[in-house]
């Protein structure tokens, strides 16, 4: 059968007509199969191209030095052995020597964490946590212990405040020193004190002409020791104490008028400096009402106010001037008297003796520049308004 019978068109014919004859079975029709991929050729520079080797074979030299300079992924059993045996000889605390001694290019780091998870599966447990070491500026910082601030607190009273580094190290927890820092001003440095406790200064300062003179009395009267100084800044004291106790008792009794005569003269400068002030003061008030008096001068009654409010700073001034003189008298006279008896004990000492260089010099005399006494200028007068014009 070449084609469909006469009458029917090409590609139609009855049913039946195409059937295979009997005993042929006819094959299934082909599966849909996709298209062969596209494969594209490109030329690739050599330049570009790796060659891999091939393997060496076991018994290669070269090879064999490179597998030992390599460091091992895998623990053998004998390497297990002897990280115990080395571990037992060395401890816990020496990895790096154990590390070397195992002689397997591992690290310090590596040889402790095997040395850890051996020995969490021998207690059947997880491996410990390694350490860590808290920095200052890195991360939250772990929670003190009870136990750590106990330490911390003794090794700063032992070693004081400022030695951060050997407190940490000392504390071995490794944290790092500005932890331990922060840890103690935040926690204790409010508690403690901040320094230590200062010793009460006594009433007495540097010895000055007084405390020498007062030395000198002490050892008149017994009662300085000159082997036991009373106090380390009294050097000066102590230098005339040796000095007035070699000399006879006619200078000791010099000291002691010395310094009587000191006492005097202070006394007499303070009321010298008072009367001064109440001049002042006076000069003061009497320029302000004779200058209002002189404003009511032609009302009625004003030129009796005037003669009053005169004749009242009149006597004021008199007394005032009075007081100042008789203490510049005294003063004058505490002053000589001062310098004769230093005088006496310059010239009394022994040679070679230091009362020159500790007992004090006299203040020098003020300079007259050739005129009078009366006509001699005083650097502490207060000009007193003595009549009206002056004040007005």
């Amino acid at each position: 059968m070449s084609g469909p019978p006469r009458g029917y068109p090409y590609g139609y014919a009855p049913p039946g007509y195409y059937a295979a004859p009997p005993g042929y079975v006819l094959a299934p029709p082909p599966a849909y199969a996709p298209p062969p991929p596209r494969v594209v050729v490109r030329q690739t520079p050599t330049a570009n191209v790796v060659h891999v080797p091939p393997p060496r074979p076991s018994g290669d030299p070269l090879r064999a030095s490179l597998e030992k300079n390599s460091r091992p992924f895998f623990w053998t059993q004998d390497e297990e052995q002897n990280l115990r045996a080395l571990v037992g000889a060395l401890g816990t605390s020496q990895w790096a020597t154990v590390a070397e001694r195992l002689g397997t290019k591992r690290s310090a780091a590596a040889v402790e964490q095997r040395w850890r998870e051996h020995h969490a599966r021998l207690q059947g447990s997880r491996p410990p946590a390694p350490r860590v070491i808290v920095r200052g500026s890195t991360g939250q910082p772990s929670r003190w212990s009870a136990g750590e601030d106990a330490l911390l607190k003794q090794l700063v009273n032992e070693n004081g405040i400022g030695k951060w580094e050997l407190i940490s190290r000392r504390l071995g927890t490794n944290r790092h020193p500005q932890d331990v820092e922060r840890r103690w001003r935040e926690s204790f440095a409010a508690a403690a004190p901040r320094s230590a406790p200062r010793r009460k200064q006594s009433g007495t300062s540097v010895p000055q002409v007084d405390g020498v003179l007062q030395a000198g009395l002490d050892v008149a009267r017994g009662e300085f020791d000159v082997t036991k100084p009373t106090r380390g800044t009294d050097t000066d004291a102590n230098k005339l104490a040796h000095v007035l106790i070699r000399l006879d008792d006619a200078l000791t009794d010099l000291a002691k008028d010395s310094h009587a005569l000191l006492v005097r003269r202070d006394e007499a400068a303070r009321k010298k400096l008072e009367c001064i002030k109440k001049l002042e003061e006076a000069h003061q008030c009497q320029k302000a009402e004779l200058i209002l008096a002189q404003s009511r001068v032609n009302e009625e009654g004003g030129q009796a106010v005037l003669d009053a409010v005169d004749a009242h700073w009149a006597r004021v001034y008199r007394s005032h001037s009075r007081r100042l003189e008789t203490a510049r008298a005294d003063l004058a006279r505490v002053e000589d008297a001062l310098v004769d008896a230093l005088g006496k004990m310059e010239g009394g000492g022994k040679v070679g003796s230091k009362a020159v260089y500790l007992l004090p010099k006299p203040a020098p005399a003020p300079r007259s520049n050739g005129l009078p006494p009366a006509k001699r200028a005083r650097s502490d007068e207060v000009v007193f308004l003595g009549t009206r014009a002056a004040a007005v």
